[in-house]
């Protein structure tokens, strides 16, 4: 019976190689169709969230007061449901600051962001609703004093504390 030794560097530099292929393929795989940007990159970096955040920026001002155009209020509609959570989260604090009259019927949209999966989004939702007061919007926030996130479960206390809602 032949047994096959190698030599203590020659072992070494077998286990070396082995390691090598053996990271290469787990990289190549593991990547397969994320880029390394895409991985490693928080949303807020990435070149589409900064080109969305461009187009959202001009809703956030507290002291408008002329009327969005039916394609503005299009474009804030379809951007509360982008595939980017982030970008979600962002367009429903620009519904809050639509004119008071122009807000009834986006109000509607902000509940809708309140079962949101990303917390992001629903924390957003919330303060949006505190900004909007939307009394109505009371019964949608109630089951967020059990959501999942600590942070969303405190922000829905204090917008229901600012819509009237008395604990006790």
């Amino acid at each position: 019976m032949h047994v096959f030794r190698l030599s203590g560097l020659k072992f070494l530099v077998l286990v070396a190689l082995i390691g090598l292929v053996a990271f290469m393929v787990a990289v190549w795989k593991g990547l397969g169709t994320k880029s390394l940007n895409q991985s490693h990159e928080p949303p807020w970096k990435s070149p589409e969230y900064k080109a969305k955040w461009r187009l959202i920026e001009p809703f956030l001002n507290p002291n408008r007061t002329k009327p969005l155009s039916e394609q503005e209020l299009q474009f804030l509609r379809k951007l509360s449901q982008d595939p980017l959570w982030i970008v979600r989260g962002d367009a429903v604090i620009a519904i809050s600051f639509v004119p008071p009259h122009q807000r009834k019927e986006l109000v509607g949209i902000v509940i809708g962001r309140l079962k949101d999966p990303h917390p992001y989004v629903r924390d957003m939702a919330l303060i949006a609703l505190a900004r909007m007061k939307a009394k109505e919007a009371v019964p949608h926030i109630m089951p967020l004093l059990n959501d999942p996130n600590d942070k969303v479960r405190q922000t829905a206390r204090k917008v229901l504390s600012s819509l009237g809602y008395e604990f006790k």
